[in-house]
């Protein structure tokens, strides 16, 4: 952070402030969002969110490098949180494929952490190309979030079971609310017991 912010006379001092920000940020993040984008099953919005923050927050650093510890604020907040939110994700989409995705996820991870700290290292003469790389991939992560949430848009939720059954089961309706008809609550039953139910027999008529 340091060396991208010197160029624009800003101090050693203020760009450790801005990582302090940023690391505080991200501890009430990771408290706060995954336990939050799990229970609302909204982790590829969050994740969209993250890249959209990270890009625009990367972009203001770029071109107005005195407004960082305004842009570290919501950058640590979301960015730190974004591993845990994957995560959880993960172990919900597939739990029993859930450990080899997450070696997956952290090998990539550090991989492209590697990748783009090389990146960053060469453009360190021209800071607005670097942050300009780093908002690219922010952007970059947002698509894959939004195409991670259509995915999830196209999977038919629980809820929706009763449009998927055949004959409009009474069972089936009374779990999702919708009203039962005495004809179809007639289909519900066994057979034979309209039967036993329609015609009494001699003694009880006796």
């Amino acid at each position: 952070m340091e060396p991208l912010l010197a160029p624009a006379h800003v101090t050693a001092d203020t760009s450790g402030l801005m990582l302090l920000v940023m690391l505080v940020a991200g501890v009430a993040g990771c408290v706060l969002v995954p336990p939050f984008a799990a229970r609302k099953a909204v982790e590829p919005r969050v994740l969209q969110l993250t890249g959209l923050v990270t890009a625009l927050a990367c972009i203001a650093l770029g071109f107005a490098p005195t407004a960082g510890i305004a842009a570290s604020l919501p950058l640590g907040f979301l960015l730190l949180s974004a591993l845990p939110v994957a995560l959880a994700m993960v172990e919900r989409a597939d739990p029993a494929t859930a450990g080899p995705v997450t070696s997956l996820i952290w090998m990539t991870g550090n991989a492209g952490g590697v990748v783009v700290s090389l990146a960053v290292g060469a453009l360190l003469g021209s800071p607005v190309l670097a942050f300009a790389l780093l908002a690219a991939l922010g952007v970059g992560a947002a698509l894959l979030a939004r195409g991670l949430q259509h995915h999830e848009d196209d999977v038919p939720r629980p809820e929706g079971h009763h449009e998927l059954a055949r004959g409009g089961d009474a069972a089936v309706r009374e779990q999702t609310g919708a009203p039962v008809t005495a004809a179809q609550d007639r289909r519900s039953q066994p057979d034979g017991l309209d039967g036993e139910e329609g015609h009494e027999s001699p003694t009880e008529r006796g």
